[in-house]
């Protein structure tokens, strides 16, 4: 059964099932009965591999047909009345796009573990994914991008806690990096306070987080080495130590901090649709002001060169990361593109036939300028940050912005704010523009 046949399967409680009233092992058992849990055949699951462990046992990806999922093996109290309690509660909470996905179950035979199979989280968790961010080659963490997925995790945990749940692996509260703003310090130390009573609630902390965000511009964590601040970072130590005393104050400082003096250095290799300026402005978008910003040409696209099936685009950007789309709209002379931080790739195929998928990322953006106007949009539905679909072009979230050769346009751009958080022309619908680049 193909997982996005059963996701929508499993999303709607049936009223034959009392989800918060009844027992966890008979919801379970009536659950599965009903249909409303998918078991997998775990022989189908292949390419599985571990990728972390906890206090309740280990998690590994794998894959089932085209998708990557994740699977989570319980190893520890590994009876069915406690895996009937935590389908119970991810079921309960199976509707919101900040907390991963539930699919189904599976056993395996062998070992006779009870596994849950899971959306697969791309990036990984939050903190191997800022590990990979400090060891990118020059890449500097905005406050703005913190405080968007500080966010996150807060609407997160604030569904859990409507629905009754309390998620005990949060930390650690122990490392608190020097410079850190204060208004994030004073709120940090009282979500940590030994008085219950003095802790903010989940409301509290995110209107907290919209004023520290108004005063996030041109705030990032660096690292100086030896009291200069590098032009291309090297890769920084590991920051998120078990304990803070391995952290080594006297060779490198992590710090929030803005340089407005700091001169941004451009590269572009050729280019007819964006100046100078416009690129300056595209990087600041992507890493805060005064970061240096290479750019090179991958590839012209027009209708003769994608084909009917964009095989020049894939060709040339499938696998490609940090991408950006630019193109001239012919009748006004906007300029429209869009910054894709994943990868590009072909659209999937199931059974023989195409079929549709959507990347995740918290970084995409889309934008246009009109003469000294310009307009910004960032991704608002994570989920479905990218589209890729047969007869697709570049897409950011399906309808927000593509290039379109189906049955609906013939090779046009569309634009429709659906998943990004405006619209970056003047008015929805398709329109004819020049090469894009």
């Amino acid at each position: 059964i193909p997982l996005t046949d059963t996701m929508d399967t499993h999303n709607t409680v049936d009223s034959h099932i009392d989800i918060q009233s009844s027992k966890p092992l008979e919801w379970y058992f009536q659950a599965l009965k009903e249909g409303r849990i998918v078991k997998f055949k775990y022989s189908e699951f292949i390419n599985v591999e571990e990728i972390g462990q906890g206090g309740y046992g280990i998690v590994y990806s794998a894959d089932y047909g085209d998708q990557k999922v994740a699977l989570k093996r319980f190893t520890k109290n590994n009876s069915v009345e406690s895996f009937a309690n935590e389908i119970k509660q991810i079921y309960t909470v199976n509707n919101h796009d900040n907390i991963n996905r539930f699919h189904g179950i599976t056993t395996d035979p062998e070992m006779g573990d009870f596994i849950m199979v899971l959306q697969f989280a791309r990036g990984g968790n939050l903190r191997d994914y800022l590990k990979r961010q400090w060891n990118s080659d020059g890449f500097k963490i905005s406050l703005t991008k913190i405080i968007q997925i500080l966010e996150q995790i807060v609407q997160g945990l604030n569904h859990l806690h409507t629905n009754n749940i309390i998620h005990r692996d949060l930390g650690e509260r122990e490392v608190i990096i020097p410079g850190t703003p204060k208004s994030y310090v004073d709120l940090y130390q009282k979500c940590w306070s030994t008085e219950p009573e003095q802790r903010p609630t989940l409301k509290e902390i995110s209107k907290c987080l919209g004023e520290i965000s108004k005063e996030a511009n041109n705030k990032f964590i660096i690292v100086e080495n030896d009291h200069q601040v590098p032009q291309r970072h090297p890769s920084l130590p590991d920051i998120f130590p078990s304990s803070p005393n391995s952290i080594d104050s006297s060779q490198n400082s992590v710090y929030f901090s803005s340089h407005p003096t700091l001169p941004i250095q451009v590269f572009t290799s050729t280019t007819d649709i964006i100046t100078k300026s416009h690129v300056e402005r595209i990087s600041s978008w992507i890493y805060g002001n005064n970061v240096q910003c290479k750019l090179k040409l991958l590839y012209i696209g027009n209708r003769d060169q994608d084909g009917l099936k964009f095989k020049g685009f894939h060709e040339k950007c499938d696998n490609e990361s940090r991408t950006l789309v630019v193109t001239r709209i012919r009748a006004t002379g906007e300029i429209i593109g869009g910054y894709n931080p994943i990868e590009w790739k072909t659209a999937p195929r199931k059974f023989g036939m195409p079929s549709r998928e959507y990347g995740n990322t918290i970084e995409g953006f889309i934008f246009s300028f009109q003469g000294e106007r310009s307009t910004y949009s960032k991704v608002e539905n994570a989920d479905k940050a990218i589209y890729y679909k047969d007869g697709f072009g570049p897409c950011w979230g399906k309808h927000d912005l593509s290039l379109r050769n189906d049955m609906a346009y013939s090779y046009k751009w569309c634009c429709k704010q659906k998943n990004y958080r405006r619209l970056i022309r003047l008015s929805a619908g398709s329109f004819d523009a020049e090469n894009y680049q």
